[in-house]
């Protein structure tokens, strides 16, 4: 066996397969003879690191079911959405979840809530963590099956466990005393852990009584 089939062996008994498929380029590419070994092998090391990212962030996109595509490369200031490019910067930083900070998101209906909120969660997905989009009746709707059907306590866990947790049309219908509670619930033991952003139309909220909250 060759070196260069042994080495495909290699990347492949390591399941390296995209390191494997930029190494296997790399043997058909005349002008590859031109790099280094360095330069080559940073290539190959570069397409595994990248691909799997690339995997990772589909992954938890899927899982995310956000209910906009945004990204902060496309967000216009021009649509007057009554956020200034400072606080755009802030949010986008994503320093509020470094904290586990909770945000809400008020505006009137129309202005762009969902849409920002979906935007810092891709921005949160872009940087792996993972996310959760759910509209609190879906979420108090889910609440209510969970207990009947007996997985109550995992889905509670799961959204415990939530790098962020976006509640679109927060407090904006009313809701029976056990579902306040359970959202309370699962409000504050996100507390300084981890974060949540609720979207709101003003006079709808909730007012914000647990500590470390950005309110916007």
């Amino acid at each position: 066996m060759s070196s260069h089939l042994a080495n495909l062996e290699h990347l492949r008994a390591l399941r390296l397969p995209d390191a494997r498929a930029e190494y296997e380029r790399q043997l058909n590419d005349a002008t590859i003879e031109s790099l280094n070994f360095i330069d080559r092998l940073d290539l190959i090391l570069d397409k595994e690191i990248t691909m799997r990212h690339n995997r990772r962030v589909a992954r938890k996109l899927r899982e995310a079911s956000l209910r906009v595509m945004a990204y902060k490369e496309e967000f216009s200031f021009e649509t007057h959405r009554g956020i200034s490019r400072e606080t755009f910067a802030s949010l986008t930083s994503l320093s509020f979840m470094d904290k586990g900070h909770g945000l809400i998101i008020t505006g009137p209906t129309g202005v762009g809530k969902t849409y920002l909120g979906c935007l810092l969660g891709m921005e949160a997905i872009r940087m792996e963590y993972s996310v959760r989009y759910l509209r609190t009746s879906d979420l108090i709707e889910r609440l209510s099956l969970a207990r009947a059907d007996g997985s109550y306590r995992n889905l509670m866990a799961n959204l415990r466990r939530l790098d962020l947790l976006i509640l679109d049309d927060f407090g904006l219908s009313p809701v029976s005393v056990t579902s306040s509670r359970e959202l309370l619930e699962i409000i504050d033991a996100r507390v300084d852990l981890r974060s949540t952003i609720s979207l709101s139309v003003p006079g709808n909220q909730v007012p914000c009584t647990y500590g470390g909250c950005d309110c916007r």
